[in-house]
């Protein structure tokens, strides 16, 4: 970006100077703004460097910024010692040319392999719900921000499409669904096979009641249920390929992809690849199978207890299941070069080795099963420099396990594997439940969402001019808008309550705010042209009071924002920084007269500053995922 040369060519100066004073060459020079903008554009601490020197911080400002005046470079306007900061204020001429140019996108692109986004990672047999909202929105913001930074992006979904909550949706159609299908009865595909498994999960509590009433104790008729064996079995039947079940699995799958497919287009979620768990947790069973023989892994002679990133299914005698054991600790290196030991798994209560499931006694595979071998497959498929899975903080002690066993396998890029961990999502109590009182989903919560925005909408147009199409596709970006923006907003890890009333408005930190704010720009820019004004012969030279030099300096964050966001792995960063920029964006509205005829230089100057404005609000609002509209 060419707006981070003026960072470059202050920072140039700063550091000459040092290194005039301490004989020696200094490294990266940190910056930050001055309280007020008539202070200057950029203000160097002398604190750290003032203590490695044995010297007061007061006395190296003042001299660092006399070194820097005497240059006497037209670039540099001002410079002040205030305190132990170096306060240092650029021509604003330099400043708003170079920002009048910038198109707020880099050209940079990192010389590694690609990074791979893993997010969504649907089940099969039930719809998307309010926690993939976050999901999505969080991965696909993630691999927006990486592709920004330059990286070459992988955007992939693996597709939980199959296991024994498959085969709950499978028993339950058969018995009862009599034929329908998804054309027949005009339901979505996925909430139409979501229908089934719901319809498992009554039968079998309904059969468990009757067993405990009949005598059983509640762990055994948890256990021995007749529906759920008939599931078990029909998972036995798929991993042995049994034509009937494969061609049902087939079918009902399919259904439900064709319902992901039109929330994938609905909420903006892409991929550029889609593995399928029914694909690679055979070659799960290959890792696992050549970790016996290499006595990473062992079968297990007697019922343990196993790590929860593993899988203790009592549902089956872990006896004959395939365990590995979990180191208690590990070395590593500290920032210091040296090798220290740390606690890794630790060990249990009575002193014993920690240990995971990796196969059934019965041959079926668990989730570390195929998640070994997609891991495997990703860096073949791609030779990934990294590969990031987005994924609920429930999952964290998985990962963990998984990421071990890689390493104990051998596989050198396991430390680049990592567990991008996002806290839950609720909504306020009363809000918006499903018919089961339990999970929202998705199509129905933005649906709900929509017709919100579209209230709103109506009470803006108080004159009747929008037409209903134009009310819904306005009221759709709307919705989506408000949606991803108040789940981004949020640091990941932390738990959230959505408010959906909140989210729509358009006042305070929300979606609809910085959409309206760029919709305003884009207005000026509408006006403008209708009334003759252009944005030739500007004075940029008249550039520089208080609401566009503020407004400048935030523009001029947007890169390190942006790293920022990067090295953290982190949208809520630019949630937070686009909302700031509205904000300094509408001040500067408020008071700076754009389109005055009667001093058309300036009109063209402030012109090219809204152009340059709305241009890094919309690719901000796009690396979150959110539409601009022109009009609002």
């Amino acid at each position: 970006m060419n707006i981070q040369d003026i960072t470059l060519r202050v920072a140039s100066y700063v550091r000459g100077a040092i290194a005039v004073i301490t004989n020696r060459p200094f490294g990266e020079i940190q910056f930050n703004r001055p309280p007020k903008v008539d202070l200057g554009d950029f203000s160097f601490g002398c604190f750290a460097l003032a203590k490695d020197l044995k010297t007061s911080p007061n006395s190296l400002a003042k001299e660092i910024a006399s070194l820097i005046l005497s240059v006497k470079d037209p670039f540099i306007q001002k410079v002040e010692a205030s305190g132990a900061y170096v306060n240092i204020k650029v021509n604003p001429t330099y400043i708003f040319g170079r920002i009048l140019m910038e198109e707020w996108q880099s050209d940079f692109k990192w010389p590694v392999g690609p990074v791979m986004v893993e997010y969504l990672s649907p089940n099969t047999n039930k719809p998307l719900h309010l926690g993939h909202l976050r999901n999505g929105a969080v991965g696909m913001a993630v691999g927006n921000i990486l592709s920004f930074n330059g990286y070459n992006v992988v955007k992939a979904n693996l597709i939980n499409d199959r296991g024994i909550h498959i085969c709950k949706s499978m028993i339950a159609w058969l018995q009862w669904g009599e034929g329908e299908t998804p054309e027949l009865t005009g339901i979505k595909g996925d909430h139409f096979v979501g229908k089934w498994y719901v319809r498992f999960d009554q039968e079998y509590k309904q059969q468990v009641d009757a067993m405990i009433e009949g005598g059983a104790e509640k762990k055994v008729a948890e256990k021995t249920a007749p529906i759920l064996l008939e599931a078990q079995a029909m998972l036995l039947k798929w991993e042995s390929d049994d034509p009937e079940v494969l061609d049902l699995w087939r079918t009902m799958n399919s259904w439900v992809y064709d319902g992901f497919e039109k929330t994938y287009q609905r909420l903006g979620f892409k991929f550029g690849h889609f593995y399928y768990e029914s694909n690679t947790y055979k070659l799960g069973k290959d890792i696992v199978e050549k970790g016996l023989n290499e006595g990473i892994f062992y079968l297990a002679e007697e019922a343990v207890e196993v790590e929860e990133g593993g899988e203790f299914d009592e549902n089956r005698s872990d006896v004959g299941m395939t365990l590995v054991d979990l180191p208690a600790t590990r070395e590593v290196v500290g920032k210091d070069g040296k090798t220290k030991v740390e606690n890794w798994f630790g060990t249990n209560k009575n002193g014993s080795t920690k240990k995971a499931t990796v196969l059934r006694a019965d041959g079926t595979s668990v989730y570390l099963t195929q998640d070994l071998g997609t891991a495997v497959q990703k860096f073949k498929d791609f030779g990934l420099s990294r590969s990031i899975y987005v994924v609920g903080s429930e999952q964290e002690p998985h990962f963990k396990v998984l990421f071990a066993i890689l390493t104990m396998l051998g596989y050198k890029w396991a430390d680049q594997c990592y567990h991008l961990s996002y806290g839950m999502v609720f909504l306020p109590e009363g809000k918006m439940k499903s018919r089961e009182g339990k999970v929202v989903d998705a199509d129905n919560l933005v649906d709900a969402v929509k017709e919100m925005a579209s209230i709103e909408i109506r009470k803006r147009d108080k004159d009747s001019l929008l037409r209903d199409e134009e009310i819904s596709i306005r009221a759709e970006k709307i919705a989506l808008g408000a949606i991803k923006f108040y789940l981004l907003k949020f640091s990941p890890r932390q738990d959230i309550k959505f408010n959906p009333a909140e989210s729509i408005a358009f006042e305070g930190q929300t979606g609809p705010y910085c959409m309206y704010t760029y919709a305003r720009g884009a207005s000026l820019l509408s006006k403008a042209s209708e009334a003759g004004i252009t944005t030739l012969d500007p004075a940029i030279e008249a550039l520089g009071n208080e609401e566009e030099m503020s407004l400048a300096h935030k523009l001029m964050d947007l890169p390190t924002e942006m790293e920022m966001a990067m090295k953290d792995l982190n949208p809520c960063r630019v949630a937070s920084y686009v909302y700031d920029l509205c904000k300094v964006f509408n001040q500067f509205y408020h008071q700076c007269p754009v389109l005055d005829a009667d001093n058309k230089p300036l009109s063209a100057a402030r012109l090219l500053l809204v152009k340059s404005s709305i241009k890094a609000i919309k690719q901000c609002l796009e690396i979150l995922g959110i539409d601009a509209l022109e009009t609002m």
